[in-house]
């Protein structure tokens, strides 16, 4: 059975507007989707705001933390206050586990009777599995690569910033820049990125945005300074 999405705009802060997701709800709404944090701008609502949702709505409120290693924050422990809350996890990113698509689901006893109910017969193969548990066995390796990718995060920042751009904070492992105080449309520079086989994600003109955006994950240091040296090579010569 088909549903309608509802896009709701975001601030010109890319907060959630309460009163306007509320305000969208209707007896006839099933779900409520929340990205915290919100993808791609890596910003987080705040616990206050998602609680205020969930006082004021009846349907099931689907918040994906699928970055929460990286932020730390959850709404995770009031499922069993609030009966209409899922909350989702995902193993694809601090635990490097993209291609395998695996992921995990928290919420109340009934809300995951159903979901065993409309879910595959076998929605996760052997090999996800596996590696998903021996992950989760390597804590001591996962943290640590957590405080080097917030390290490398925090030293790109600061280097995008000082080549002109506005860097909007982040509480995920991507950066979402703004080129418009160098006056550069981002569809411009990311096609000059990709002449020089670097590439980024043109977010110029997407829903909310203006086109003056793109985004970067943080990578490796070799791959961040070829971003840096590819970005101030383009700059020079736009």
């Amino acid at each position: 059975m088909a549903g309608v999405p509802l896009e709701v705009k975001r601030t010109t802060t890319f907060d959630l507007d309460v009163e306007k997701v509320v305000g969208q709800v209707t007896p006839e709404t099933k779900l409520l989707f929340i990205a915290n944090p919100n993808n791609p701008t890596g910003n987080l609502v705040s616990r206050q705001v998602l609680i205020e949702i969930l006082e004021r709505v009846n349907c099931l409120v689907v918040v994906d933390e699928c970055y929460f290693e990286l932020c730390q924050t959850t709404i995770a422990d009031t499922i069993d206050q609030y009966p209409h809350l899922v909350v989702l996890r995902s193993l694809s990113k601090s635990f490097g586990l993209a291609g395998l698509r695996i992921g995990y689901a928290l919420a109340q006893a009934p809300v995951v009777d159903y979901l065993y109910r409309a879910a595959q017969l076998f929605p996760v193969n052997r090999i996800a599995i596996a590696a998903a548990l021996a992950a989760l066995e390597d804590q001591a390796y996962i943290q640590a690569n957590i405080q080097r990718i917030l390290a490398a995060k925090e030293r790109l920042q600061q280097d995008l910033t000082a080549l002109g751009l506005r860097v909007l904070p982040s509480q995920t492992n991507f950066l979402l820049v703004n080129t418009q105080p160098l006056n550069i449309p981002s569809k411009v520079l990311v096609k000059a990125l990709q002449e020089r086989n670097i590439w980024v994600a043109d977010f110029g003109n997407s829903p909310g945005l203006d086109p003056y955006y793109f985004r970067t994950a943080t990578g490796t240091s070799s791959e961040n300074q070829a971003l840096l040296a590819g970005l101030a090579d383009v700059i020079s010569h736009v």
